[in-house]
Formats: structure tokens, C-alpha cells, sequence
């Protein structure tokens, strides 16, 4: 009966290693995807230089967030209308923001609008705001710059911290925690405990021969 036992023990943990990783697994790696649009910022006597690198660092924050489905200007644009997009740029109103997060399909709309205040040909002087549009409550946030070209990375780590990491779903429980690999465990200390306690082969022996036979 003992051998059984332990043979019903082995099978429970081989199975246990192998049932873990597929049912485990695909539950620690499930993430919330946000679907979020940046529909661009609207320039002003800006280089064309310096819009560029402003548009792909305000990319950059969201796109790096893997949690974070992100719409770029030129996928908005396709999919609302040149006509619209323009709208919705030089617009920015609430109204045309929840339209085009409706027509999207997305929960966040990020925006912008900067204008070069320098009177210096040399120095750019970035002033405006950038807004975070959100779909669930209706409500509008901004963040208002005035910023030298070359210090707009100040800027771009506000945003990150104040617009982008405000909106991360918060990470569900650990692999660790996870009921599949507690249980595992358990039957892995119920398994080494058994195995410590049980009578090994030579004390079965031991019970089992007759003693010296006696002439």
C-alpha cells in the first residue's frame, strides 16, 4: 500500500509540474490593454526640424508603455478625415475630442498646441499647453508650456509623469501569488514531508523477514 501511495504522490507532482506552466501561465501574462490616440500638436513658427523631434519624444512616452495601444497622427488622421483632424487640432474643445475618441474607439486623447514666442531668429521659445482628453468622465486636463527647444525634454518627463503614468493599469497579481502555484507548492512540501516520514525500504524489510530460525 505504501508503494502505491508514493507512486499516487509522484504522479500528482509530475502532473502538477506540467499542468502548472499552461494554466498559470497565460493568467500572469493577461494584461489591460488602454487604447490611447495622440492626435499631434498644432505648430506655430515652428522648424520643421523641431516638430519632428517634439511629435516622435511625445510619441515615444506613450509607445513604450506595453500596456498602452497607442494611435499615432497619422493613423488618427487617416481614420477621421483631413478635414476633421484639422478640426479637431485647431479646435481642441471637448465636444470634438469626444467625438473623435467615439469615432476612434480609444479612452485617451492626447493633443497639443505650441507657438514660438522667441524674438531671438536663434533661441525657440516653445509656449501652449498639451492636453489629456478623457473619454470615461468627459473630463479635459492641461498642462501649460513655456519652454526653450532645447529644455523641452523637461517637459516631455512632466508629461510622462503627470498625463502618461496616471493612466497605467496597476499590475495584477504576482505569478507567485497566483492559486496554481500556492497549490503546487503545497503538494510539494505535503509530498517531501511524506516521503521524510514514511518507513524506508530497509525498515520494511526488517518488519517483514522472520527472525533466526532456531534448531
Amino acid at each position: 500500500m505504501k508503494k502505491i501511495g508514493r507512486a499516487i504522490l509522484v504522479f500528482v507532482l509530475c502532473h502538477s509540474l506540467v499542468v502548472l506552466p499552461a494554466f498559470a501561465g497565460p493568467h500572469y501574462q493577461d494584461k489591460i490593454i488602454v487604447n490611447v490616440a495622440f492626435a499631434g500638436v498644432a505648430f506655430d513658427d515652428v522648424g520643421e526640424r523641431e516638430q519632428e523631434k517634439i511629435l516622435d519624444d511625445l510619441l515615444r512616452i506613450l509607445q513604450v508603455e506595453p500596456t498602452l495601444n497607442v494611435m499615432t497622427p497619422q493613423d488618427v488622421r487617416m481614420r477621421l478625415g483631413d478635414e476633421k483632424y484639422q478640426e479637431l487640432l485647431q479646435s481642441r474643445s471637448k465636444q470634438a475630442l469626444a467625438e473623435a475618441a467615439a469615432t476612434l474607439g480609444v479612452e485617451y486623447v492626447f493633443i497639443g498646441t505650441l507657438v514660438n514666442q522667441s524674438r531671438d531668429p536663434n533661441k525657440i521659445l516653445l509656449s501652449g499647453h498639451y492636453y489629456r482628453f478623457d473619454r470615461a468622465t468627459g473630463a479635459l486636463f492641461s498642462i501649460e508650456i513655456l519652454k526653450y527647444f532645447e529644455s523641452f525634454h523637461e517637459e516631455i518627463i512632466k508629461i510622462k509623469r503627470e498625463f502618461v503614468a496616471t493612466i497605467i493599469p496597476e499590475a495584477g497579481g504576482s505569478f507567485f501569488t497566483s492559486w496554481p502555484v500556492l497549490l503546487f507548492f503545497g503538494l510539494t512540501i505535503v509530498g517531501v514531508m511524506a516521503l521524510i516520514l514514511s518507513p524506508g525500504k530497509s525498515s520494511l524489510e526488517g518488519q517483514n523477514n522472520p527472525g533466526p530460525i532456531e534448531n
